[in-house]
């Protein structure tokens, strides 16, 4: 049985372990159970504290890439009123490969559109065939992701923006 910790005096004695889990092999995996769950509770009660922070974080990335990034092929275009927080910015552009090879030789990441099409895996088009889908192609050929989380600094934003304009 896994227990909670509550108490102050327990989460002094545990932060404690965790600071020493390396040097004690003779803990226990119960212990090490523990110590897991705490520090779960911990990073989650950290993170509730900061969610406020990290949604506007990314919101002010996001618009910074809409308002920033000229890319004439495509562009986001969400509805009226609404609030974009998200995870990564897609562009879609033909000059695909250019701008991944430029941003990795920039060390900034980046990830292609969720799965693209589905229609181009494997796994699917060998058990369902193969259907026209000229936009899900497109996302799936020449879309990508670039990163947007809170932690990332304008500096940081301004270099992949000034990236993805000169290879676009």
């Amino acid at each position: 049985m896994i227990k909670i910790v509550e108490e102050e005096d327990d989460m002094a004695k545990y932060t404690q372990k965790m600071k020493k889990v390396r040097e004690l092999p003779s803990i226990t995996k119960k212990e090490v159970s523990n110590l897991t769950v705490y520090d779960m509770i911990e990073q989650i009660r950290y993170h509730m504290t900061k969610i406020d922070e990290i949604v506007k974080s990314r919101n002010e990335n996001y618009l910074k890439y809409k308002n920033e990034i000229k890319n004439d092929f495509w562009s986001i275009s969400p509805p009226n009123n609404s609030y974009i927080s998200n995870f990564s910015y897609p562009i879609i552009t033909k000059n695909i490969n250019n701008l991944v090879k430029a941003l990795s030789n920039n060390n900034i990441d980046c990830r292609p559109l969720i799965c693209g099409s589905i229609n181009e895996h494997p796994f699917w088009f060998e058990r369902y065939g193969k259907s026209e889908l000229p936009n899900s192609k497109l996302v799936h050929t020449y879309g990508i992701y670039l990163p947007n989380n809170h932690q990332i600094t304008n500096d940081e934003l301004d270099k992949i923006i000034e990236t993805v304009n000169n290879n676009l």
